[in-house]
């Protein structure tokens, strides 16, 4: 299982790294248009299209390392008034829902990537880009939040802390999760 974890882990890095990059690529396009307006009045005219994608590389590549990290907006309130093992099993339904939803949003960015690259969709602006390519990487970046939360759920599962700097599960409540044999 820690091989599996590590490789999660490593993806999601890969996917914050890939988020930081793509926001630079973001603030560069964008001073190049805000000087090339100023100094030449002239304006790329791919500007407004590589913004949308990279704006959405941005936002669903960086998404699983930040749940990694334990940067998700949560409210611990109604965990922290639980006994231990119930808070465990409550964050271990909602982990289990979130990896439902976000397995379902990247199963369907797939299908939607693989459906324009089946009949050679291109974008409607002057670069005629195949939108398979960023339906594509919005697909991949998507995955990061999906193994994410499968490696949160295995975390829990076994007890592991779920965060740099969170304790793992209390003994008692590891025991109220496992499994049946």
């Amino acid at each position: 299982m820690r091989i599996v974890l590590r490789l999660i882990d490593g993806y999601c890095l890969a996917g914050g790294i890939l988020a930081a990059l793509a926001l630079a690529a973001l603030f560069l396009i964008g001073a190049a248009e805000i000087l090339l307006r100023y100094a030449f009045s002239a304006s790329l005219p791919f500007i407004v299209e590589y913004n949308g994608y990279l704006l959405g590389i941005v936002f669903m590549a960086g998404l699983g390392y930040v749940l990694g990290r334990g940067g998700h907006i949560r409210v611990r309130v109604a965990t922290a008034s639980l006994p231990p093992g119930a808070a465990t099993a409550v964050e271990a339904v909602c982990t289990l829902l979130g990896l439902l939803i976000s397995g379902y949003l990247s199963l369907a960015l797939l299908r939607l990537a693989l459906g324009t690259w089946q009949i050679g969709t291109v974008s409607y602006f002057a670069s005629q880009t195949p939108l398979y390519l960023p339906q594509g990487a919005m697909a991949l970046a998507s995955l990061t939040l999906t193994l994410a939360f499968l490696a949160r759920l295995l975390r829990l599962l076994a007890g592991q802390p779920l965060e740099p700097g969170r304790p793992a599960a209390p003994e008692p409540a590891r025991r109220a999760l496992e499994l049946p044999e």
